[in-house]
């Protein structure tokens, strides 16, 4: 998903600003724009699900390492986030 993520984004984004370009689209930001961030953060806590859990959990385990489940979770979350925001940035180009 690593190689494929950040290129499929920028894709979309093309798409959008050609469509904008052109005149043929309406985009619907209000859309696009939660699209986008679930897409950044999805991405960024599949890629860095230790990040991640150290910005969530670290207050609760004072001195404690997270463990493989809590990091695989981390990776899930982010991954289902990242198909999440790439559905709300379609939904908003096709509206």
């Amino acid at each position: 998903m690593r190689r494929v993520a950040v290129p499929m984004l920028m894709v979309v984004l093309g798409i959008i600003y050609v469509g904008k370009l052109y005149g043929e689209i309406a985009v619907d930001a209000s859309y696009i724009a939660p699209g986008v961030l679930a897409c950044f953060f999805g991405a960024y806590g599949y890629w860095k699900p230790r990040v991640t859990w150290n910005l969530k959990d670290r207050w609760r385990n004072d001195g404690e390492e997270p463990s493989d489940l809590k990091l695989s979770m981390n990776r899930v979350l982010g991954g289902i986030s990242y198909i999440i925001g790439l559905l709300l940035i379609f939904i908003g180009l096709f509206k």
